[in-house]
């Protein structure tokens, strides 16, 4: 049996257990009585038996029509974005509606821009995961959300990612995904695009840190010639003291 029709068949299962019409269903799901008909009827090619080991309920079924239809995915981008979810061992349809609507705000009508997405994000996560020492299958949501703001809003590659990870984890013990993108949003923020603007914008910093710790000697060696001074004049002032009083006492 194909995957069309083992998708119609689920369809109408559901349809049929809770006693309504085609029409009642529609309704009930927002969808007319004859989108409803066309599903059951394998006249759509939705493809999800490599994502579903359950019979799909009425709720994934609402999610399938809506990814389908009010998102506008074509049968191949909706095709690649089952096959995203199973790289990614999210095997539930929640998880699947929700990367669809991700993909809808950012753009992505084809299964070219997908791919082209995933290439980028699937490269920074390995290497995030890599220097940060984190063992983990598949990227959670949040940390999705920081890899496409690195790659498509800031135009930063794997190479400049890795760097910041790699200051995050020499400068904090516990380095988090907020710190390696407070590095990377610095950088943004001062115009960086590659290696050469990373060396420009350390060279300030590290002039301050130098200035600081001039700074901080000179003023540890004026700490210590005043202790000094104020040592020596203290001295003799207690062996002018002494004479006097010898003075006085006619010693």
């Amino acid at each position: 049996m194909d995957s069309t029709r083992k998708v119609g068949q689920e369809i109408k299962r559901v349809r049929m257990e809770m006693g309504l019409s085609q029409k009642e269903f529609g309704l009930l799901i927002g969808k007319s009585e004859s989108q409803v008909g066309a599903y059951e009827n394998a006249d759509t090619n939705i493809k999800v038996e490599t994502l579903f080991e359950k019979p799909i309920s009425q709720s994934d079924t609402q999610s399938l029509m809506y990814i389908y239809d009010t998102l506008g995915f074509s049968v191949d981008l909706f095709e690649y974005l089952i096959e995203y979810c199973t790289t990614m061992k999210k095997k539930n349809c929640r998880y699947l509606e929700a990367t669809a609507i991700g993909w809808y705000q950012d753009g992505i009508q084809t299964k070219a821009q997908a791919k082209e997405q995933y290439a980028l994000m699937s490269g920074v996560c390995r290497v995030f995961y890599k220097t940060l020492g984190i063992k983990r299958g598949a990227p959670t949501t949040i940390e999705q959300e920081f890899f496409k703001t690195w790659t498509k809003d800031y135009g930063f590659g794997e190479d400049i990612v890795e760097e910041a990870c790699k200051r995050a984890v020499l400068h904090t013990q516990n380095p988090t995904i907020k710190y390696v993108n407070g590095i990377l949003t610095a950088w943004h923020n001062a115009g960086v695009t590659d290696f050469a603007g990373i060396k420009k914008e350390d060279h300030p910093h590290a002039e301050t840190a130098k200035n600081q710790k001039a700074s901080a000697t000179t003023k540890k060696s004026g700490n210590a010639f005043t202790n000094f001074t104020q040592s020596s004049m203290s001295s003799e002032l207690d062996e002018m003291e002494q004479l006097f009083h010898k003075e006085v006492n006619g010693q």
